[in-house]
């Protein structure tokens, strides 16, 4: 649209169209709050964790909270974003566990 903008809101599906010129500081604003409320979909983390800490099977819930438990304690359990284990493996830097399990959850940024 020429000179114009339409703003909708992606939870109610309401659309409201406004002037460029008349886009004011409290209307950009605005339009943040919606992208940052936007971003807390959850992201992937990978957690690898010792076997004797946790076994394979072990819920989410019980990996985040051993996570919580544990996180100084990088021999029995850590947690990386995607890009940075991905980066560590290549690199043949993954900390070594006698045995360990790994599993990638979804959580909240």
């Amino acid at each position: 649209m020429q000179n114009k903008c339409k703003i909708m809101t992606s939870l109610s599906g309401e659309t409201e169209q406004r002037d460029l010129q008349a886009f004011c500081i409290e209307d950009l604003e605005r339009v943040y709050d919606l992208y940052a409320a936007a971003k807390t979909v959850p992201e992937r983390s990978v957690f690898v964790w010792s076997e004797a800490l946790l076994p394979r099977n072990a819920s989410d819930d019980d990996i985040i909270a051993a996570f919580e438990k544990h996180a100084d304690d990088t021999s029995l359990i850590a947690q990386y974003a995607p890009d940075e284990f991905a980066a560590l493996f290549n690199d043949g830097e993954i900390p070594s566990y006698e045995k360990c399990h790994m599993r990638f959850i979804k959580c909240p940024l």
